[in-house]
């Protein structure tokens, strides 16, 4: 299939916010003197250590609230644990996170995650706007040009709109900076991997009003499995200045290739992963894929004069990618040693607007405070999506080298050749209140929110020229009770529901009603006063309706899933030199509750990937208070035995246990950093493919040094 360049040139169209005068709260009200104000020691923090522990999100909340006073479970990686783990990957950067497991589909190129029990590959955000539904190619984001990554697990329709319940990731980007700097680094490793990147902020007179940054990466590097490698490029621009003394935005750009080739594991059939090494490739390594896409945006923030105050963040994205990869034709591909293989060929076209504006305001009624949001969002996705198929030549895994690497059938239109248009507009508001408790250090938190969807779906068959149309109007919600006592220990109870339109067509030929979820959850959030310590314990049951499944040529959406589970999640900075970093979950219950007679999951099945038990301990040690000079740190992360299983093929996959090591030294101007990841370079296995037919094998031990210079 050839392949149109991705040539982009986008006039950005920024309306300003209307002037209009917003109805001021004219109540005459006496504002009590009990509700806490909220603890901030930073500015007395070095920026490590301010980076290493975080109290707000604000991009994934849509608010300034702390993260101790949020009534959610809320993890984030911030930009000095992207460094110490030396992330080059969304699913590198999960690892260790309560809840979250990463790669379950191996090194296949794209960012893999399940969020309590669910997939959620697709349910990324970028300074939170949506990034794709579709799922027909999915994606893998640039870590290099992110500030931090966050995760809210559970439902937030509310906030987002068509969501499953599962949770979301947001990346931050990085953005201009008061004062000016320059970085450039360089890394190198194992399989080959060399990397460079660079930062640059320009501030004039120490100010963001004019300030200028811009990021970028080149990485190349091979992978264990022979004649697999992956090409990566990134560059993102951004500009922030003031329009006046109450108006400010921030202009947005990136840009992102890459170039790679898929790994797909062994067969599960007949224990062939078992017999043959893991580097083992049956793939054409002259089959290749290509990614590109650009992405504009701005934000825009305006501070009204009866103290409402209006965000608006705007991000055009336009994506292409397409290429081929040879693949084990069918769920069992195996006749003795002989595999029979099938040839992708894919071409993906996205085009994607997406538009937030919301005001908020904080006030009192009596002895009760409001913080009120208000706003609305649309989003429109152009998905494009060629599918073509051929049998291959087959491969004697006991004699490769007499491989046909050629098709022995025509290339065939596959039933996802389609170009999709989905679109939806979302009202939604929120109102926080608090009041005081049954001390005066102590408050009550009160959240209440809700959400109503228009959405459209259209589907053109290219196969059969058909097209179908769905709208939805959906109502979401969310509600949660919270009490701060002392601004240490705060307990919580929340409910929260959520909605995803579907392209999948039932019987008729009609498209199917979008499935809906919803989650309970309970926990308690923990800080120290000084707040360099942050946690959190949560019990959560969480259910997934109305999923689409198969039941041969068509689909029905009956399908539902529940996961239960417990989740704990600890980050402290002990004191000025010694960080430490903790999470457990216990997963239960992560069943399929109903399906279909032919569907491939049967009623009483484990969810894929699933494992009950995983845990992480990680630490990082300075030998100077100062944090400058020599620091040594690791993790340590295990993950139970999990289950993969679909229609006939069934696989269980034994635990794991992995030990990374780092070490480094920081001066004023330089910093070494080394990591060894695996450091027992143990055999285990991270998953499957999609079907289940595909063991794919965890990384081995490698090495990973970055050495980077700030002038």
């Amino acid at each position: 299939m050839k392949k149109q360049s991705l040539a982009v040139l986008v006039p950005m169209l920024m309306g300003m916010a209307s002037q209009s005068v917003l109805a001021d709260d004219t109540t005459t009200t006496t504002e009590p003197t009990t509700t806490l104000d909220t603890i901030s020691i930073q500015a007395t923090r070095s920026d490590a250590e301010k980076d290493y522990v975080t109290t707000v999100a604000p991009n994934l909340l849509k608010s300034n609230d702390s993260l101790f006073e949020t009534a959610k479970s809320v993890s984030v990686i911030t930009e000095e644990q992207l460094k110490q783990k030396q992330a080059t990957t969304v699913s590198e950067a999960l690892k260790g996170v309560a809840g979250v497991s990463t790669g379950q589909y191996g090194r296949r190129g794209w960012d893999d995650f399940v969020i309590r029990g669910q997939l959620a590959n697709s349910q990324v955000m970028i300074d939170g706007m949506r990034t794709a539904t579709s799922t027909n190619f999915l994606n893998s984001f640039d870590v290099s040009g992110l500030e931090s990554v966050e995760v809210v697990k559970g439902p937030d329709s509310v906030g987002f709109g068509q969501l499953m319940p599962a949770g979301v990731v947001n990346l931050t980007t990085k953005k201009p900076k008061a004062n000016s700097f320059q970085e450039v680094s360089i890394s190198a490793g194992s399989d080959g991997f060399i990397q460079g990147a660079f930062d640059v902020n320009y501030a004039k007179n120490n100010s963001t009003d004019g300030a200028f940054r811009i990021n970028g990466r080149v990485a190349d590097s091979d992978d264990p499995t022979n004649d697999v490698y992956f090409k990566n490029y990134y560059i993102a621009p951004s500009y922030h200045f003031n329009l006046n003394d109450k108006t400010d935005m921030t202009l947005l750009a990136s840009y992102q290739a890459s170039k790679y080739v898929r790994q797909q594991g062994m067969p599960s059939q007949n224990n062939v992963y078992k017999n043959y090494p893991s580097n083992f490739f049956f793939g054409d390594p002259n089959r290749y894929l290509n990614d590109e896409s650009v992405r504009l945006g701005y934000q825009l923030n305006h501070d009204f004069d009866n103290d409402w105050h209006l965000k608006q963040n705007f991000a055009f994205t336009k994506r292409e990618a397409d290429g081929s990869a040879v693949l084990a034709n069918t769920a069992r591909p195996m006749t003795g040693s002989v595999m029979r293989r099938q040839l992708n060929d894919q071409l993906k076209q996205d085009t994607i607007l997406s538009l937030d504006t919301n005001v908020n305001k904080s006030f009192y009624t009596g002895n009760v405070s409001h913080d009120v949001m208000v706003g609305v969002d649309g989003f429109r996705e152009r998905s494009d999506y060629a599918f073509y198929t051929c049998t291959f030549g087959t491969m004697d895994l006991n004699n490769p080298q007499s491989a046909n690497n050629n098709c022995t059938s025509a290339l065939v239109m596959h039933n996802n050749h389609a170009l999709n248009h989905l679109q939806y507009v979302g009202l939604y508001a929120k109102n926080t209140m608090r009041t005081k408790g049954f001390d005066d250090d102590s408050q009550w938190l009160v959240s209440v929110g809700g959400r109503y969807d228009w959405s459209q779906v259209q589907s053109d068959s290219r196969r059969t020229g058909l097209t179908t149309k769905n709208s939805d109007n959906a109502f979401t919600a969310n509600a949660s009770v919270m009490y701060d006592w002392h601004n240490m220990v705060a307990p919580y109870v929340s409910y929260a529901t959520s909605f995803l339109p579907t392209t999948d067509k039932g019987q008729d030929g009609s498209i199917l009603d979008p499935e809906t979820g919803e989650q309970f959850e309970v926990g308690v959030k923990l800080q120290s006063l000084d707040q360099r310590i942050q946690g959190t314990l949560s019990y959560y049951d969480l259910t997934r309706k109305d999923v689409a499944e198969s039941n041969g040529d068509y689909y029905v959406a009956v399908g539902e899933q529940n996961t239960k589970g417990y989740e704990a999640e600890v980050k402290a900075m002990l004191n000025d030199q010694w960080n430490v970093s903790a999470s457990y979950s216990y997963i239960p219950t992560a069943d399929v509750i109903k399906a279909t007679a032919k569907s491939n999951y049967r009623v009483g099945q484990r969810i894929n990937h699933v494992p009950k038990n995983t845990y992480s301990l990680g630490t990082q040690y300075y030998f100077d208070p100062s944090q400058k000079g020599w620091y040594v740190g690791g993790m340590y992360r295990h993950e139970d035995a999990h289950h993969a299983e679909r229609g006939a093929v069934s696989i269980d996959l034994p635990s794991y246990n992995l030990l990374d090591l780092e070490a480094g030294y920081q001066a004023d101007k330089w910093r070494l950093g080394m990591m060894v990841q695996n450091v027992t370079d143990e055999d285990y296995y991270s998953g499957t493919s999609p079907n289940a037919s595909m063991v794919t094998y965890g990384d081995p031990r490698s090495y990973r040094m970055t050495l980077s210079y700030q002038f």
